[in-house]
């Protein structure tokens, strides 16, 4: 049955629904209006982004180095993976953090590294996460996301 009918009045389309589709319907719409109300409103602010975290404030390497943790606890389920905090680059944009498996600390048996594992951007102005790209040697990686990250900040092609 179509909700809506070209040129029919209001009044004949509810002839054609039960009490109870009416009554449904007559609860479903304001439902429904206050919904994208509010999604528009939310959108409109701000409030939904694709940032992992939002604060009025600039990040700390503390709160980054809590976000990195968190952010690579989820990439390989049985595998327990650690921050090398000596490695950690602080750039302007925020802070590059490299990881391993505990177990590869331990042994230092290269059967025991994570093959693939990418340095991992944390920015601090919204604490949102990146990972560079594998393909290219760490420090160039990271030049390229700093010159990337410049030309956003100043608007530049």
């Amino acid at each position: 049955m179509e909700l809506f009918v070209k040129g029919m009045p209001a009044n004949e389309i509810s002839r054609t629904w039960s009490p109870a589709q009416s009554a449904f319907l007559r609860l479903l719409f304001p439902l429904f209006a206050l919904t994208l109300l509010l999604f528009t409103a939310a959108c409109a602010a701000g409030g939904l982004s694709t940032m992992t975290e939002k604060s009025a404030a600039p990040f700390t390497k503390e709160r980054a180095l809590e976000i990195a943790q968190k952010t690579i606890s989820t990439l390989k389920p049985g595998t327990e993976l650690v921050i090398l905090e000596e490695k950690t680059v602080e750039k302007d944009f925020g802070w590059v953090f490299f990881y391993t498996t505990k177990k590869y600390l331990q042994s230092h048996n290269p059967s025991d590294l994570l093959p693939g594992n990418a340095p991992l951007v944390v920015e601090r102005a919204d604490g949102s996460t990146h990972f560079l790209s594998t393909s290219l040697p760490p420090n160039r990686a990271i030049e390229e996301y700093e010159s990337s990250w410049r030309k956003k900040k100043t608007g530049a092609d």
